[in-house]
């Protein structure tokens, strides 16, 4: 079976639907990321890259304000990877991640950052990710 693809116009319709909560200035965010290279078409593999996340970014957003503090960055790393991280590679994490030091980390940064082949330079490379997950075969995020 073939990679499946949707438009991304019909698709930013439908999201923007069953995101109606959500601000709209956040929820362009999401389109942003979604339409990063301009194309018209999105992969199921690319949008679940972008979403996945958004998606746990949400669950562990307790205050919903669109950021994350270390807590609840080091909650998102343990539902996203079932076992819950160290302090230390979290405080590390927050290090890379906050770009500015103010010690919460917004939705677009977290979600470059995990689809980043360089979490300092700030494009996204979802070919990059692919390739890497595949050979990480115990996740770990070491090859």
């Amino acid at each position: 079976m073939g990679t499946l693809f949707a438009e991304i116009e019909p698709l930013k319709k439908a999201m923007k639907e069953s995101m109606k909560q959500v601000d709209p200035s956040v929820q362009e965010k999401i389109f942003i990321l979604i339409t990063y290279e301009g194309q018209s078409l999105i992969s199921l593999e690319d949008f679940a890259a972008v979403c996945s996340p958004w998606a746990a970014f949400s669950a562990t957003d307790i205050n919903n304000d669109n950021e994350l503090d270390i807590m609840e960055l080091k909650n998102l790393f343990w539902l996203m990877e079932g076992k819950e991280p160290e302090m230390m590679r979290i405080q590390a994490e927050m290090s890379v991640i906050d770009k500015d030091g103010g010690g919460t980390i917004d939705r677009v940064e977290f979600i470059g950052y995990l689809i980043s082949p360089d979490n300092k330079c700030g494009y996204f490379d979802f070919e990059l990710r692919k390739s890497f997950n595949k050979y990480d075969l115990n996740n770990d995020g070491y090859l």
